[in-house]
This record gives C-alpha cells, structure tokens and sequence, in this order.
C-alpha cells in the first residue's frame, strides 16, 4: 500500500427490528405512554416501540414499568391493545 494512500473505514449502521422495542435512556421531549396515559418527563428512560399491526405502522413510547407488567401480562388471548395494560395495572393498584 502506498503510504499517501489514506483508507476511510466507515462503521455499518445497526439495524433496528421490526416490531420490537428500543430503549430510550434520557427522553429530550415529553412523551406519553401508550399503555398508562401518564406523562413520560423529559430525561426519563423509557421504551420506544415500532412495528406494524394489521397493516397499520406503529410508533409508540411506554413506561419501563407498564413495559415490565405487559411482558408478564396475560390476558388468555394472545395479544392485547396498549390501552388494556394501563386498566389492568390500575385494577392491581400499580398506578391511579
């Protein structure tokens, strides 16, 4: 190689999954979850959700601990609506 050669190495790009959660260590803008309806303050963690269901595409932030109770939850049917998660944890007393 000739020494005035200068070779750029370029880092690939991670690529994110599909219909998955990323977390999010330091919010920079309020958000709301989608789950709860609380307010997620800016400089929080949380979790960031995109994907796709029934052909709709899906954008959406949850609490690490409405992200935690829907990971365990069951509700015998397979699957559930965000909304479904903030009921069932205010049934349980885990949130008002």
């Amino acid at each position: 190689m000739d020494s005035g050669t200068v070779t750029q190495v370029t880092k690939p790009k991670v690529q994110r999954a599909w219909n998955d959660y990323q977390r999010v260590n330091k919010t920079r803008k309020l958000h709301l979850c989608a789950m709860t309806g609380k307010v997620i303050p800016i400089g929080s963690s949380c979790w960031h959700y995109t994907g796709e269901f029934e052909g709709d595409f899906q954008s959406w932030y949850c609490t690490d601990e409405a992200k935690a109770f829907a990971d365990t939850y069951d509700n015998g049917e397979g699957s559930w609506e965000c909304q479904e998660i903030g009921e069932a944890m205010r049934e349980k007393g885990l949130i008002s």
